[in-house]
């Protein structure tokens, strides 16, 4: 049984239109890294798949049943597709503290047991009752992990879901979504900026080049620390905003956090990481 996607979509951006082409046939179970430069379509890909954005053309099968198919006018509404996302900017709901957004996804009863193991590895028993604008960055990263786990969805969709996390948590918090997915049979999707940390448990690796996602070998690369000079930024109102930075005469589009990058001018230098 397959996960199989064959589609084709285009979305004006500031940059003109945009276009995404995918053709995959992914085996129900398999854990998937994707990746691409900024504002290459991952993020808008995660949100044709799971229904939030009805694709232009195309088809979309979850084994034999139809999610999706332009031809035949069928379109199966994002609450029965069975999926868990973690939002780039979280997607919290500001009325509802922590626990009520964790167990909202479930659709039936909760089980205490699991949601304690959940609690426990988030760390997030300390803050139960606090609402979104009560947390930090990598606090309400915390929350939204939880609420796609909780109701141990076929398919989980993480969009740079480790970006805000301590160095000491992320790699406990990696393990656990894994040990999450073999537990439950999940097809899990990865978008992360940082392969390396997907590479240990990834089965397939997809990256978007030319507007169309396909499959490309992976290649162990050396992580360097280098420090690029500030020449644009564009502000969000989300958690995460954008930064362009210069180094060796080249440019590189990297997410950045909001609060951060008001106290930035043009011309600071940063340090990041490339792989080479």
């Amino acid at each position: 049984m397959n996960f199989s996607i064959d589609l084709f979509h285009s979305f004006s951006t500031f940059q003109g239109i945009q276009k995404i082409e995918a053709n995959l046939q992914i085996p129900l179970g398999e854990f998937v890294s994707i990746s691409g430069i900024s504002g290459s379509g991952k993020t808008t890909f995660f949100k044709l798949i799971s229904g939030l954005i009805q694709p232009q053309n195309g088809t979309i099968f979850w084994g034999e049943k139809v999610w999706h198919d332009t031809k035949n006018k069928q379109c199966i509404p994002p609450q029965e597709r069975n999926i868990g996302m973690v939002f780039q900017d979280y997607a919290l709901f500001p009325n509802m503290n922590t626990l009520d957004n964790i167990i909202f996804a479930c659709k039936e009863k909760v089980e205490k047991k699991y949601l304690q193991s959940i609690l426990d590895t988030m760390g997030l028993d300390n803050y139960l009752t606090r609402y979104p604008h009560q947390l930090s960055g990598g606090q309400k990263q915390r929350v939204a992990i939880a609420r796609a786990l909780i109701s141990k969805p076929a398919l989980l969709l993480l969009d740079e879901p480790f970006s805000a996390l301590d160095e000491s948590l992320k790699k406990t918090v990696q393990s656990f979504i894994y040990e999450i997915h073999q537990q439950n049979s999940m097809t899990t999707l990865v978008v992360s900026h940082q392969i390396s940390e997907i590479k240990p448990y990834a089965q397939r690796f997809l990256q978007f080049e030319n507007e169309k996602l396909m499959d490309y070998p992976y290649i162990e690369k050396k992580n360097l620390s280098v420090q690029g000079i500030l020449i644009s930024k564009e502000m969000s109102a989300s958690e995460m905003s954008q930064v362009s930075l210069l180094y060796d005469g080249k440019t590189y589009q990297l997410p950045f956090p909001s609060s951060e990058l008001e106290k930035l001018n043009i011309g600071d230098k940063i340090h990041f990481g490339i792989f080479l």
